[in-house]
């Protein structure tokens, strides 16, 4: 299901992945999107049977049928920010190198020769790490949220 999401995302017109490279495979990668609700409906629109044959397994336990809906529903919420940085990973050997940094660096460059105004970025409200991360590259805590029942979850903001 995730390789079709991400490659989806680096099909997208809206959407954008940059990947690290470190001795020839991938160190990291991050993904954002100017519109997530937009996206995902265009993904559903587009992918809909394939996501529902590879997540199908999954489907059922309805603890996943109901964090997959509550994970589409955060994307149509009301507009906060122009854009929202979606995922981001490091692998383990190249965390605290600066590459985290650096992608982030990359994502922000790409939303400011766009003209995005704000962009937004939701992570765990127990991940310090990560949150520290975005807060060291300019994004400031907006509100405490719920994607998920009983989650809680940071959303962060970056203007230029």
């Amino acid at each position: 299901f995730l390789q079709l999401l991400y490659r989806a995302l680096i099909e997208s017109p809206q959407a954008v992945v940059i990947v690290a490279e470190s001795g020839g495979t991938v160190g990291g990668f991050i993904a954002g999107t100017t519109d997530t609700g937009s996206f995902y409906r265009e993904f559903l629109r587009k992918h809909a049977v394939r996501a529902a044959v590879r997540l199908l397994p999954s489907l059922v336990r309805p603890s996943q049928v109901s964090r997959i809906l509550e994970t589409l529903r955060h994307g149509g919420e009301e507009a906060r920010a122009d854009a929202e940085l979606l995922s981001m990973a490091v692998a383990p050997a190249l965390r605290r190198r600066g590459v985290g940094s650096e992608l982030v660096g990359q994502l922000l460059t790409w939303a400011r020769e766009r003209g995005i105004g704000r962009m937004k970025v939701v992570v765990g409200a127990d991940n310090d790490a990560a949150a520290g991360l975005y807060r060291r590259n300019g994004f400031s805590d907006e509100r405490i949220i719920e994607v998920h029942r009983s989650e809680q979850s940071l959303e962060l903001i970056w203007s230029p």
